[in-house]
Parts: C-alpha cells; sequence; structure tokens
C-alpha cells in the first residue's frame, strides 16, 4: 500500500478548561505552547500510546491489524472530563462506503458524536467519569485493523486523534458531561476543518462545467446545469466527488454531473443521476428519460412509455414503461450475452461415474488429416474426486485412455462430481471458439424485438436520430477456466462490465471493442445495426445512481421493473451435491427494486430500448419535467 505519509499518527491535544460563573461560561486561556501540544488555562491532559509503534505502520495492508492503545492522562491540579475526537478516511469497502480502519471501544467510553464530511468519519468519544488529577483513561480501543478497501481509493494510511479536556469540579449545578458538550463546545468537536484541509478538492463552493461553444439543443441544456463529479457539490458531500460504490442519495449526487475525465474533450459527457425530474423528453409521440450525452454531442434516452392525455409524461411505473418483455437470449453458451452472436458452442456435462477412468488430458493440441492429438499430457488416476484438481494446464481430453481423437473436448469447470466442457472440431481451440462466440452474424431475441419495434414506430423520424454507439462490452476480466494454460476450473468466464459493476465500482463511458461497438456505420463502429437504437449499459445505470445488491426507488431509473441492460456479466456453472445443474450466461439487468443485479440471458425481462438525439436536434419547448417535458422537433413538426 502506498504510504503518502511518514507518520501514520498525528496527534493534536487541545486542552480547555471551563468556569461557570453566574451561569455564565467564561475560558481561562494560556498562550504557552509546546510542539503538538496546546495547553489552555489550568487543565492539563496528556494523550499517549505506549503499544503503539511506528515502523509497524509502516506498509500496512488490508487485514493487517496493529497496535494502537490511545489513552488520556490527566497531569493537572483539577479534575477534568476528557473526550477523543477521530477522524476516519472513508473509502470504498466491499459493501459501500465505508471506515479506513475498524476498531472495538473499550469499557468506559461512549460515543458522542458522529459526523461524516470531507471524506472522513469523525466520531467523538468521552469518558464515562471525571478524569481525576494524576489518573489515566482506560484506553480507547487497543488495536486498529485495516479494512479491504478498493484499490481506486488510494487513500492516506493515517487515523488522527484529538484530545479535550473541560474542568469539571466548577461545573453548573445539573450539568452533565452531554449538556456540557452540547452546550460549550460541540462545534469546535464536531468541526472537520482538520479533515477538510487534509482532503482534496474540497471547496465548499461548486464546480460549475464550463460549457462548449459546439455544444447545441439538449445537451447544451444539460451543461448548463451540471456540476463536474470529482468533487464536492450541492448534493456530493464527499471531498473526492459522486462514489458510485453507493447509491445516489441527497449527499451522493442528485442532478446533472459531467465525467472529469471528458472536462476537456470537443464534447465532454454529461449525466443525470439520482432522484431528478428535469430529464423528461417527448420524441416522435413518445416519452423518454434522457440519460447522458453522447461524445458526439447528442443526447440517450431511454423509453419511458407514452404521454398521458394531456401529453405530458407522468408515467413512472408499471408496464407501460416498456415494449415487451422477454428473454435476452438463449443461456447455455458464452456466446448468448452477445446483442448478436456467432458460432454457439453449447456445453455438455459429465457426472463423477463417467469420469473415474484413467483417462488422458493435453494441456494443448495439434490438428492433423482430421485427427487432434493432445499434447503435454498426463494421465489421471482414474479417480475423478482427486483428479479434477490436477486440471489446471490440462484442460483438453478426448474423454479415452488414447491421446488421439476427430473431436476433442475442452473442459472450463469442474467439482469433485462434474466436469463441463465444449466440444472442438476441425482443428478449432479454445481461443477460436471464444472468437467465434463473439463475432456478430444472429441477432438476439432482445435485439430482433427492438428492432421491429423501432420499424413500426420511429422508422419515418431517423434523421433525428443520432447514430451513436450501444456498447455490448464482450472484454473479459477473467478467463479461469477457459485459460488453457493454468486456468481455474473452479471460476467462472467474467466480462470486465461485471467486474467494474460489482468489483471495482468505476463505470465506463468508453467501449474499447470494435466488435462491441454496436452502430449502423462501420465508420464509428462495427456497423452492424439497421435501425440506430438499442439498450442502456450497465455503466450508464451506476451514472444514474444503481449500485449492485443496493435497492434504490427513488432515482430515475426506477420503474419498479426488471429490465434489460446491453452489459455482459458472466458464464457461470451451477451444480449441487445431488443434481448435474448447468452452465448459463448471465446479462446484467436493473431489479424491481432499483438495484443493479445479473441473471440467466434466457430469463424474461423487460425491454426499454435506448435512442439519442441528434447534437442539432432543437429543443422547442418545455422545462424537463413531468408535466412540461422537453419537447424535441421531428418529422411530424416539419
Amino acid at each position: 500500500m502506498k504510504n503518502k505519509r511518514k507518520n501514520i499518527i498525528t496527534f493534536i491535544i487541545i486542552l480547555i478548561i471551563l468556569i461557570a460563573v453566574g451561569g455564565v461560561f467564561a475560558y481561562l486561556q494560556d498562550t504557552d505552547t509546546k510542539t503538538n501540544v496546546f495547553t489552555l488555562g489550568r487543565v492539563k491532559i496528556e494523550l499517549t500510546e505506549s503499544n503503539f509503534v511506528e515502523a509497524n505502520a509502516q506498509d500496512v495492508r488490508p487485514g493487517d491489524q496493529i497496535a494502537k492503545d490511545p489513552k488520556i492522562t490527566n497531569i493537572g491540579k483539577n479534575s477534568a472530563y476528557v473526550y477523543i475526537k477521530v477522524l476516519n478516511p472513508l473509502v470504498n469497502l466491499s459493501n459501500g462506503e465505508g471506515p479506513l480502519f475498524s476498531y472495538t471501544i473499550n469499557s468506559g467510553w461512549t460515543q458522542l458524536d458522529q459526523v461524516e464530511q470531507c471524506g472522513y468519519r469523525v466520531t467523538t468519544y468521552y469518558y464515562n467519569t471525571a478524569l481525576n488529577p494524576n489518573a489515566s483513561t482506560t484506553t480507547l480501543f487497543n488495536t486498529v485493523t485495516l479494512n479491504n478497501y478498493s484499490n481506486d481509493s488510494d487513500p492516506d494510511q493515517i487515523l488522527d486523534l484529538y484530545g479535550y479536556a473541560i474542568q469539571s469540579n466548577y461545573l453548573a449545578s445539573g450539568s452533565t458531561i452531554t449538556s456540557i458538550f452540547n452546550s460549550t463546545f460541540k462545534s469546535d468537536i464536531s468541526d472537520t476543518t482538520e479533515a477538510c484541509n487534509g482532503a482534496t478538492d474540497c471547496s465548499n463552493n461548486i464546480s460549475y462545467t464550463t460549457v462548449p461553444g459546439s455544444l447545441k439543443g439538449l445537451a447544451k441544456i444539460m451543461a448548463k446545469d451540471a456540476v463536474l463529479d470529482n468533487g464536492k457539490s450541492e448534493y456530493v458531500t464527499n471531498c473526492n466527488g459522486v462514489q458510485f460504490n453507493a447509491i445516489s442519495s441527497d449527499t451522493n449526487g442528485k442532478g446533472i454531473y459531467e465525467i472529469a475525465s471528458t472536462k476537456n474533450d470537443t464534447y465532454p459527457i454529461y449525466y443525470y443521476r439520482g432522484a431528478v425530474d428535469n430529464n423528461n423528453v417527448k420524441f416522435a409521440g413518445f416519452c423518454w428519460k434522457a440519460i447522458r450525452t453522447t461524445d458526439t454531442g447528442g443526447v440517450k434516452m431511454i423509453y419511458n412509455g407514452e404521454p398521458d392525455s394531456n401529453g405530458n409524461c407522468t408515467n413512472t411505473t408499471g408496464t407501460s414503461t416498456r415494449i415487451s418483455w422477454r428473454p435476452f437470449s438463449s443461456s447455455s453458451s458464452p456466446a448468448y450475452v452477445g446483442y448478436m452472436y456467432g458460432t454457439e458452442y453449447t456445453y455438455s456435462a459429465k457426472g463423477e461415474s463417467n469420469l473415474n477412468t484413467a483417462y488422458v488430458y493435453g494441456n494443448d493440441v495439434t490438428y492433423s488429416n482430421g485427427t487432434y492429438i493432445l499434447n503435454d499430457t498426463m494421465t489421471s488416476t482414474g479417480t475423478w474426486s482427486s483428479d479434477y484438481k490436477t486440471l489446471k494446464n490440462n484442460h483438453y481430453t478426448c474423454f479415452s485412455t488414447n491421446s488421439t481423437c476427430s473431436s476433442v473436448f475442452y473442459i472450463y469447470y469442474t467439482k469433485s462430481n462434474y466436469a463441463f466442457f465444449i466440444t472442438l472440431t476441425n482443428g478449432k481451440k479454445v481461443e477460436d471458439a471464444l472468437d467465434e462466440m463473439f463475432t456478430n452474424t444472429t441477432n438476439s431475441p432482445a435485439k430482433t424485438d427492438i428492432d421491429r419495434w423501432y420499424n413500426n414506430n420511429l422508422s419515418s423520424h431517423t434523421n433525428y436520430i443520432e447514430d451513436t454507439v450501444y456498447c455490448n462490452d464482450r472484454s473479459i476480466s477473467a478467463l479461469n477456466g477457459w485459460d488453457p494454460n493454468g486456468g481455474d476450473t473452479s471460476e467462472f468466464l467474467t466480462f470486465n462490465s461485471y467486474t467494474r459493476t460489482s468489483v471495482d465500482f468505476e463505470p465506463n463511458h468508453s467501449c474499447s471493442r470494435i466488435q462491441d461497438r454496436f452502430t449502423v456505420s462501420d465508420s464509428i463502429g462495427n456497423g452492424k445495426l439497421t435501425y440506430p437504437i438499442g439498450l442502456i449499459t450497465i455503466d450508464e445505470a451506476m451514472y444514474a445512481g444503481g449500485r449492485k445488491s443496493t435497492s434504490n426507488n427513488t432515482y430515475y431509473l426506477y420503474n419498479g421493473r426488471d429490465f434489460f441492460t446491453i452489459s455482459p456479466s458472466r458464464f457461470i456453472t451451477y451444480t449441487t451435491t445431488v443434481a448435474l445443474g448447468g452452465s448459463y450466461a448471465q446479462q446484467n439487468y436493473i431489479y424491481n427494486d432499483g438495484y443493479l443485479n445479473e441473471s440467466s440471458t434466457n430469463d424474461s425481462r423487460d425491454i426499454r430500448p435506448v435512442i439519442s438525439t441528434k447534437s442539432t436536434d432543437e429543443v422547442l419547448s418545455g422545462d424537463g419535467t413531468s408535466t412540461n417535458p422537453y419537447v424535441i422537433r421531428d418529422k411530424e413538426m416539419d
């Protein structure tokens, strides 16, 4: 782990005396100071950690436990109430935003106050009894553990502690340790100035974007109200900006944001996030929700039904927000995550009783005159429950005691009682199979439905619809058992969109592979679309405010229904001790309570198509609200 500061702990001891005179509080101050120690009045305390060793706190890793035992000693002549404030950096954890360090509070201490601001969780604790001269508190905690945070956080390895004291033996009648805190210096202890000063890009001023002169239409309207997404703003309290490991909220994004990394592009990317009601659009006789701008100045919009009897877009939930309900595709091959797909290579499986033979397994194959030959072979013991663990480098087999066959089998997933595999012919290897599965020759059922709907409803409006990229990102983050050179046959084939959504929490607006860039024209993509229409990506759903496995019924994509995205997830295998189970392709989708999820491509979900306005399209009227949606010029108005 990167250590940004030499010292892991900063001690600042603030000593305060409070005396009640006639019910009015007065502070007796002493300006004499020492390094890192500030004494005020006639109370003196010392904050120490007897077991903390700085050398042991250098370059610690997630899961490491560090001895750290802060306590306060009263070295003055008067009894005092004492407090310790802890500044714990907030980072991206596996289950959302949380503190970098965890610890257990010891008896004798009580939590008094907690706030989160400028990227820190600031917690104040008080000692339960007044501390007499020469007495010490129990330790606040004994150890701290570095939590397992995501790589994008890159936090300072620092846990700041601040000590406070209030003289206790001259307090007004009826005063308690909590009432004194609340009536005197709660604002001092709760103040997060120290945290904010140590954070980056944490101005209280909103960072408004600059509107490029190239923008027109709805994109220009969005840009005028946008703020940068990498810093604190009106509805973002984290110093580092929008946190995609958490759902949208009044503190984690509500409004229009600019992706900071696109700020200097000709057409920056602006997106709607959270509980907004100013992204309603009426176009071609239908209602849409604006999602984000494109890199050519258009605006992507998701289908949201038909206008009501007053011509407004008040529809928000239910089946009227879809054009159909159907499976995305079949599911028995990785090919089926494709908006279009190629050769299917469906799976087969064998149970343990059919595997308890001394079969030959190879690391590679050659092919000659219609015959596969296994290379770098190993011969199993004939006991599959132990043999399956040794196949990481030997995925190819003829399921025979011989090393030659006309068709070869590639094992991609194993358990102690099963093997799952595909069949290869005509000299093909697993690499060839993966390439052929992800070519674009056959429409998925989802694409077929969307094309039919477009032809029936939007074909006459094509001149007003932008040909933009719909990213069916089939790039792979983990081959696992599909890697013949050491691939782990106990793990699944995983696509990058799953990793971005479920592991890294880093949405991406670009699309790296040309074969996954679905467009009508081959000058900007693969040229495989018949019409300029597609589906939302899981990344766009994250920008909008969704998160994996966290409900969100306030952001604008919530409609109380399950609906597919165009983004692949994984090819997984399900087995039990008593049933063979099976393998199936998974697609990312938005669940009916708003959270991001994945399911079999063969499960039926709603289809909500996405189109994009052109950068030249004119906004005729409206303010984007459901009762006054933006009206985009279309064919019917010419």
